[in-house]
């Protein structure tokens, strides 16, 4: 999320966007003369690497701030204005304007990702067989006594497993939302608090 204000015009700002969906907070301390008269217009030079999902209004006793939604396709540079019009009747006129904003978008490269996974994928096939024979190695060491005493208090049980399943998996996605990972990074946050 990036953030700007109409006072720095002269400026030329610089955004880095790394994600492909990309939000700009644009405050702005004009005051509507009546309510919701004033919008924002955004120009985005390329429309192959950058592009305007929506723009939202909140208006706070201090200022009125947008939220400018954007996507990214293409990895590359270019240049965005953001005005702000004011309508009064059919007449609109320009209030304010920000011409100096260049937008970078930078992709990751794939190729690092996909050998990754691939390199994922026969660890696991060879970690997964040793789990298993773990587990029921593990499995066949418990007496009947163990499975008695569980069927008379079953509770410490329960507990165990509602606590392995949900609220485990619950934390992790917690945890990924509060960091802001990628997609992947989240399944194995996930999958190993599972």
């Amino acid at each position: 999320m990036s953030s700007l204000r109409f006072l720095n015009i002269e400026k030329t700002e610089i955004l880095f966007f790394t994600k492909t969906e990309e939000t700009i907070i644009v405050s702005s301390s004009y005051e509507d003369k009546q309510p919701n008269s004033s919008h924002l217009f955004v120009k985005i030079e390329d429309p192959k690497i950058l592009q305007m999902v929506n723009v939202t209004k909140k208006i706070s006793s201090d200022a009125t701030k947008f939220t400018i939604n954007l996507v990214t396709d293409e990895e590359g540079e270019t240049n965005v204005t953001i005005q702000l019009w004011d309508s009064e009747g059919r007449q609109e006129r320009l209030i304010e304007e920000i011409k100096n904003v260049k937008v970078k978008v930078l992709k990751q490269k794939d190729n690092l990702l996909q050998a990754s996974i691939h390199i994922d994928r026969n660890i696991l096939m060879l970690i997964l067989p040793l789990i298993l024979l773990n587990k029921c190695a593990f499995g066949c060491k418990i007496e009947l006594q163990v499975f008695q005493t569980v069927w008379k208090r079953p509770l410490p049980v329960i507990l165990g497993a509602v606590t392995q399943f949900f609220l485990m998996p619950f934390c992790g996605f917690l945890l990924s939302q509060i960091v802001a990972l990628r997609h992947t990074c989240e399944l194995r946050i996930h999958d190993s608090a599972a």
